[in-house]
């Protein structure tokens, strides 16, 4: 199962391949119970985790970059009260 599959929200490229899965589905009614479109929702997958690792590392960065600036503020308010 897939998470949320709205447009605005992934790439040109995974939309891309959403729409062919979505498309896959629609004409092969009962193949997709038996495999007929699994290639397609393994590139999709693929294509899904790409882009959340891809937030994740940003947001990662983000993160550091927040704490490096609250531990030197930290370390500011420490100095002035002795």
């Amino acid at each position: 199962m897939h998470g949320d599959l709205s447009s605005h929200l992934h790439s040109k490229e995974c939309n891309d391949l959403i729409s062919e899965l979505q498309k896959c589905h629609q004409e092969q009614f009962f193949g997709k119970w038996v495999g007929a479109c699994n290639q397609i929702d393994v590139k999709v997958r693929r294509c899904l985790k790409n882009e959340r690792l891809e937030r994740q590392t940003k947001n990662n960065e983000a993160a550091a970059v927040k704490h490096q600036l609250f531990q030197e503020r930290l370390k500011g308010k420490s100095g002035n009260a002795q």
